[in-house]
């Protein structure tokens, strides 16, 4: 049937596309700025031969705060990949469940180092810490990947 007030195909905008794009550069910032501060860390870590120099060393607080904002990117990004209609945006949601994993396992390490976690109650908090963030950041894009699949 046709219908006179209807939009032509080629004439409607990509609005949807554009607010998608919009969003995901907004959702990336936390993440690049942490990802600044964390690569940071991660090379002073690396080339003090995994350990960090120097008792007034301030490095592990900037794993306390880069960590936190490249999850963050990570699940925003996840959510608009999980509603996008990209056809690759299961094998994104996987790319962002390894960031997120490798992410969360090098932060437990460095800051294992930094705090020198060794009382049994210290380390049930951290290992309680991991599940959360692995149940929280590293799940629903594995999920988003595996039902999809």
């Amino acid at each position: 049937m046709f219908d006179p007030n209807a939009v032509p195909e080629e004439k409607r905008g990509n609005a949807g596309v554009a607010l998608r794009v919009l969003l995901g550069v907004l959702f990336l910032l936390p993440g690049a700025c942490g990802g600044l501060f964390y690569v940071a860390a991660l090379f002073e870590w690396i080339s003090g031969g995994f350990r960090f120099r120097g008792p007034d060393n301030f490095t592990g607080a900037f794993v306390i705060l880069a960590a936190p904002s490249i999850l963050l990117s990570t699940i925003l990004i996840g959510l608009l990949l999980r509603y996008a209609s990209w056809r690759r945006a299961p094998q994104a949601s996987l790319v962002l469940a390894i960031v997120s994993a490798v992410v969360i396992l090098l932060s437990v390490l460095m800051l294992y180092d930094e705090m020198g976690i060794n009382a049994p109650d210290d380390i049930i908090v951290t290992i309680l810490v991991i599940a959360v963030a692995i149940g929280v950041s590293v799940v629903p894009p594995f999920l988003h990947w595996r039902s999809k699949r």
